[in-house]
């Protein structure tokens, strides 16, 4: 006992502060337990289905795409919503290096806090939306920008080669819902869509496969596309000028957008109303149909 402080001497063994990685692991579990209940859940027989279910469906890490999966992570963080816990489509299969790393890191990070409230009571924390912890892509990559049915679909489709990746925010919300048709139902997967989307642009740092990488956002000012373009270390900025009655008018004739053609509409002046250049843009005014 020589040497210990009076203080801890005098701390009633319940009370001491844990000393050894254990004792604060141990610490750490039953804060965990008493503070988030449905912790207790992945004890349950249903998870263990669950699970199993989706590893044999998807055996290979979905970040990494290198090693054999071992933990099913929910996608959209559940935090006590059952419907959310026991939901399939909300299960992303992950190795553990991955799951303990990039992901554990992220909520660490608060990256799946709820802090910017979109239009029509979407929440998305602003980290997700602007993630900090960007890494260099290790294949050459552009990002190509516009607004809303300007195009950038399509003249991503027109460029890319056999092999590329792709990461476009509308199509994984898609890949998630369920459906290419947007809805008011379909944009509450915004915050899964965007914490996936920012999974893959941190795989692009491993990547080795694949000869190129796109990136389809929208952008509007010359700082975030330097933001995005920095931080990934994109080799071209690719910037479609479409004029906005024009883009409206590919939104309306697009079925999978009608039922928020309106919300649209005004997502496309809003684009042209923050829109300010870059000395990295590269533009290009796109008169096919498109995104």
């Amino acid at each position: 006992m020589a040497g210990l402080p009076i203080d801890r001497l005098n701390q009633h063994p319940r009370e001491r502060e844990p000393e050894t990685p254990q004792e604060r692991e141990r610490d750490r579990d039953a804060r965990r337990r008493s503070e988030q209940p449905w912790r207790a859940w992945y004890h349950l027989p249903i998870w263990d289905q669950l699970r199993a279910q989706q590893l044999a469906r998807r055996p290979m890490c979905e970040t990494c795409r290198r090693a054999p999966a071992t933990v099913a992570h929910h996608k959209h963080p559940h935090r006590g919503v059952w419907e959310l816990f026991a939901d399939p489509n909300n299960l992303q299969s992950v190795c553990k290096r991955c799951h303990d790393g990039e992901i554990a890191r992220g909520e660490r990070a608060g990256n799946y806090a709820t802090e910017i409230n979109l239009n029509r009571g979407v929440v998305v924390s602003r980290n997700v939306l602007f993630p900090k912890d960007l890494l260099r892509s290790a294949i050459p990559l552009t990002l190509v920008c516009g607004a809303p049915g300007s195009g950038k679909s399509t003249y991503v489709g027109n460029h890319k080669q056999a092999g590329d990746i792709v990461i476009d925010i509308d199509a994984i919300t898609a890949e998630i819902a369920g459906t290419s048709v947007r809805s008011n139902e379909t944009r509450l997967h915004l915050q899964a869509a965007m914490i996936e989307r920012n999974r893959r642009l941190q795989a692009l740092a491993r990547e080795s496969r694949a000869t190129r990488a796109w990136f389809i956002i929208g952008a509007p000012s010359g700082g975030e596309r330097d933001r995005w373009a920095i931080g990934l270390g994109a080799e071209r900025v690719i910037v479609i000028e479409a004029p906005a009655d024009e883009c409206i008018e590919r939104i309306n004739r697009d079925a999978n957008r009608a039922p928020i053609a309106d919300e649209l509409a005004r997502a496309v002046w809003d684009w042209w109303a923050r829109y300010s250049p870059s000395q990295r843009d590269a533009v290009i005014v796109w008169e096919g149909p498109g995104q």
